[in-house]
C-alpha cells in the first residue's frame, strides 16, 4: 500500500502532510500449529496541526476520571517508520501461546532535529493461556501475561523509560485486554486517515495496560 495525505488548517498556516507506503506478510504453517503476521509502515511526515485529546485513566484503587493530554508535536518534520511481528503458536492445544512485537521510531529532520531527539518505542508482549473443561457447563481459562517496553521520549526534557510486568488475568478480564492490546496495534484500515499518515503515538496506551 503506497498513499499520499494532506490537511490544512483553515485560518492559520498549519498542516499536514504525508507521504507513506505499508508492506504487509502473513503466513500459516497448521502441520506445526503456528501463525505468523508482520508489516512496516514507513511515512514522511510534516505535521503541526496540534491534535489534543481526553482519555480516561484509572491508576490502581482509584475511581479513574479524566485526563487532558496535549499534542507534542513530534512530527512536524520526521520519518516514522513501525514494525510489528505477531506469532501464535496452538500445537500444543489446549495450552495457547502468542507473542507480539512492536519497534516504532520517530526520526527528527530539519529544523526539528535540534529541537526533539529521535523518539523509539520497543514493546514485547508475551502471553499464554489453558483451557479447562469442567463438566458440559463449565470452563476455566487461566491466563498469563508479561510485558516489556522500552521508550526514549522526543522530548530532551522527558527520561528514558524500561519497564517489565507480568501477571495472571482471570478469564473475566479477556475482553478488556484484548480492546486496550487492540488500540496498541490498530489496524491501518480502522484508522482515521490522519493517523495512518502520521501514526498514533501508542506509548501511552502501552505503559496502561
Amino acid at each position: 500500500m503506497i498513499g499520499r495525505f494532506r490537511e490544512d488548517l483553515l485560518g492559520s498556516n498549519r498542516r499536514s502532510k504525508a507521504t507513506y507506503g505499508m508492506l504487509t506478510w502473513a503466513a500459516d504453517y497448521p502441520n506445526h500449529g503456528l501463525d505468523l503476521q508482520s508489516f512496516d509502515f514507513l511515512r514522511s511526515v510534516q505535521d503541526n496541526i496540534p491534535d489534543d485529546v481526553i482519555i480516561w485513566v484509572q491508576p490502581p484503587l482509584s475511581g479513574g476520571g479524566l485526563e487532558d493530554v496535549l499534542d507534542p508535536l513530534i512530527a512536524q518534520d520526521a520519518l516514522i517508520n513501525t514494525a510489528y511481528l505477531q506469532a501464535d503458536y496452538l500445537r500444543w492445544a489446549p495450552l495457547n501461546l502468542h507473542a507480539k512485537l512492536k519497534h516504532e521510531i520517530y526520526h527528527q529532520r530539519g529544523d526539528q532535529e535540534g529541537i526533539d531527539r529521535d523518539q523509539h518505542l520497543l514493546g514485547l508482549v508475551a502471553k499464554a493461556d489453558y483451557n479447562i473443561d469442567i463438566g458440559p457447563l463449565w470452563k476455566i481459562q487461566p491466563k498469563w501475561k508479561q510485558l516489556y517496553m522500552s521508550k526514549t521520549p522526543a522530548q530532551r526534557d522527558q527520561l528514558k523509560t524500561q519497564e517489565l510486568s507480568q501477571n495472571l488475568l482471570p478469564r473475566e478480564s479477556e475482553r478488556a485486554y484484548e480492546y486496550a492490546l487492540a488500540r496498541i496495534w490498530p489496524r491501518v484500515r480502522d484508522l482515521p486517515q490522519s493517523q495512518v499518515a502520521t501514526g498514533p503515538d501508542t506509548g501511552g496506551l502501552f505503559r496502561r495496560l
